[in-house]
């Protein structure tokens, strides 16, 4: 058997390098950088404090029949864990503020923007579509009704 040319073996070698170098950016494009996933997890993290917020504020309205006058309201009666309440990154808490009389309001900063896609992808929709889910880059408030959906 005759041994393979020099410029054989060296043709062979660099499309092998240009098959790593491709797979490597073609995963880059479909899963984004390293970077990008901590502030996809980041995000996820907020959604998932926001609908345990959202719960609790719920649950405290269908006892007390209004609404807690701020979130360290909802630990002092164990309906949700403070550590929720902030922010997995700024380390700050989550805003809330009352609207009305059965009306609240939740915001936070999200690093990425979201569509329903992307977080049926996470599995962060549950049973019910979460209105955290889709959000755009940036400080984001959503209004929400302390009363169950008939």
């Amino acid at each position: 058997m005759k041994p393979a040319a020099p410029g054989a073996i060296r043709l062979l070698g660099w499309l092998a390098i240009l098959a790593v170098v491709s797979a490597i950016v073609l995963a880059f494009l479909e899963i984004g950088s390293p970077a990008d996933a901590r502030r996809d997890r980041s995000d996820a993290i907020r959604v998932e404090r926001l609908w345990s917020i959202a719960s609790a504020v719920r649950s405290y309205f269908e006892e007390h029949k209004k609404l807690p006058a701020d979130l360290a309201e909802l630990t002092k009666k164990d309906y949700w864990s403070r550590a929720n309440e902030e922010d997995p990154v700024t380390k700050k808490p989550f805003e809330y503020r009352i609207v009305d009389e059965t009306q609240f309001e939740l915001c936070a900063t999200f690093e990425m923007d979201w569509t329903l896609e992307r977080a049926r992808k996470k599995a962060l929709l549950y049973w019910e579509p979460l209105p955290f889910a889709e959000h755009k880059k940036g400080r984001q408030c959503f209004t929400l009704s302390a009363k169950k959906a008939d």
